[in-house]
């Protein structure tokens, strides 16, 4: 413990605040012990949709979302079932069920399909790869505590993103409605290649990157803590340094685009990338 306490540590403890930097989870995080999973297989299934707009939310521990469009009309799932090492044995000759594992709610336009571990004694032994094809256009809701999410659709009415760790990438040819995306650490990539709703962005250490269409007019509200914001130059935006920080607001895009699209985006430490 004196160690860390030497002058140096200590100054570099106090730049790493002055950047914004959180320390205390950093070595919390180098302290903890990581659970290793093995794979006992893949179940699947489908979740009808209590009606054929209905918002679709997910919601899981550990693991990843990844969600592709098809043209059925109800939800088909895929799931890679990982538990702890030490409980595979007594468990891989048990048959695997979609119900053990992935349970689905819907109400009021909303199905929700969660982990059937979450909230468990035993959850931090489970992992949950799961594939959703989702039919037509619809708002998406996506809570993961650890792992990786990757979204490819035509068409979303709107995104609503909370990552603790991990990564993000989102990519539709079409934002129609809003979108929300909260991570604590990791990058965040939402593209959207025809059109786009108002995206509002919030990483504490990591990168975002947003891929906006061109030909419509946006209000951009960037800034990062510690860390850089590069803009496209066909935007001709002209982000602002501050020692560590940098800053970014104004509206760009062609005058006669109509009223324009907020895009903001917050990160204490890392970059923003607009393209």
């Amino acid at each position: 413990m004196d160690a860390l306490r030497s002058p140096d540590n200590l100054r570099c403890v106090r730049t790493l605040h002055h950047l914004g930097l959180v320390v205390l989870p950093l070595l919390a995080a180098a302290c903890s012990t990581t659970t290793t999973r093995v794979s006992l297989g893949t179940v699947s299934g489908s979740f009808p949709l209590p009606d054929p707009a209905a918002a679709l939310r997910v919601e899981l521990d550990a693991g990843s979302i990844r969600v592709r469009p098809h043209a059925g009309t109800d939800i088909g799932v895929e799931a890679e079932v990982l538990c702890a090492k030490g409980r595979a044995a007594a468990l891989r000759d048990r048959p695997l069920a979609l119900a053990d594992h992935l349970a689905a709610l819907d109400g009021d336009g909303l199905l929700t399909i969660r982990s059937s571990h979450l909230g468990a004694t035993d959850a931090s032994d489970w992992e949950l790869r799961v594939t959703l094809l989702v039919p037509g256009a619809r708002a998406l809701g996506l809570a993961l505590k650890a792992g990786n999410v990757d979204v490819e659709l035509d068409e979303l009415r709107g995104l609503e993103l909370d990552l603790t760790a991990g990564n993000a990438g989102v990519a539709v040819a079409r934002l129609t409605g809003p979108a929300r995306a909260r991570l604590s650490n990791g990058q965040l990539t939402v593209e959207a290649s025809e059109a786009v709703g108002p995206i509002a962005a919030a990483v504490t250490a990591g990168n975002v990157r947003l891929g906006l269409p061109r030909g419509q007019r946006y209000a951009l509200d960037l800034s990062t803590q510690a860390g850089s914001i590069d803009v496209d130059s066909a935007f001709d935006a002209k982000p602002v340094r501050d020692y560590a920080a940098s800053r970014l607001a104004q509206t760009v895009g062609p005058a006669d685009a109509g009223e324009p699209i907020a895009i903001q985006a917050r990160v204490n430490a890392g970059t923003i990338d607009i393209d």
